[in-house]
């Protein structure tokens, strides 16, 4: 078992690079480290070959216990590094003359925006369409088959209406209203 924590990122490794396929790892910092990354993972490969499918199991249920150490000790550090930074700022802005305040205004445009949502308008304000028949006033189909259509009603417009209407223009659609409207 690793003693120290750097033991520890080296078994990692070495079992991330075998679950992975990875043979190399490029996230050490110097050739040194990487050069032993290599070396541990070759050696890895002879090693973890030689186990049974229950002991990688095991390994690798380890390597998942250390990725939650690692993940939690770098939010611990992110938490640390982000008050060093706000700490490190405050007092520059307060050294300058500024107040906290004027200090987090500043840094307002750096956030990113806000999804802004979709103001609907306000009932009754749009603009009304024109049309060109009277609400409440039947029109009689022209073919005598008393189809007929009284406006503003819950009912689509008929087809035969539709076609007598639809390619016309507001002005010359109100005329054929008027010759279509009972009387």
């Amino acid at each position: 078992m690793p003693e120290n924590f750097s033991d520890h990122i080296i078994t990692y490794v070495q079992i991330l690079a075998l679950t992975t396929g990875l043979d190399k790892m490029a996230t050490s910092k110097s050739t040194t480290e990487q050069n032993n990354v290599a070396i541990a993972s070759k050696d890895s490969a002879k090693y973890f070959g030689e186990l049974s499918f229950a002991d990688l199991m095991a390994k690798k249920a380890e390597a998942d216990a250390l990725n939650a150490q690692l993940a939690a000790a770098l939010e611990v550090k992110r938490v640390e590094e982000i008050k060093v930074l706000a700490d490190a700022y405050a007092k520059k802005a307060q050294a300058a003359g500024f107040s906290i305040r004027e200090a987090l205004d500043a840094l307002e445009p750096y956030l990113p925006a806000k999804a802004s949502r979709k103001q609907r308008a306000a009932k009754g304000s749009a603009p009304k369409r024109e049309v060109a028949f009277v609400r409440g006033t039947t029109y009689k189909d022209p073919s005598g088959e008393g189809k007929d259509w009284t406006a503003g009603g819950l009912g689509a417009k008929p087809k035969w209406l539709k076609l007598l209407v639809d390619d016309l223009s507001t002005e010359e659609q109100k005329k054929k209203y008027e010759e279509l409207a009972a009387k």
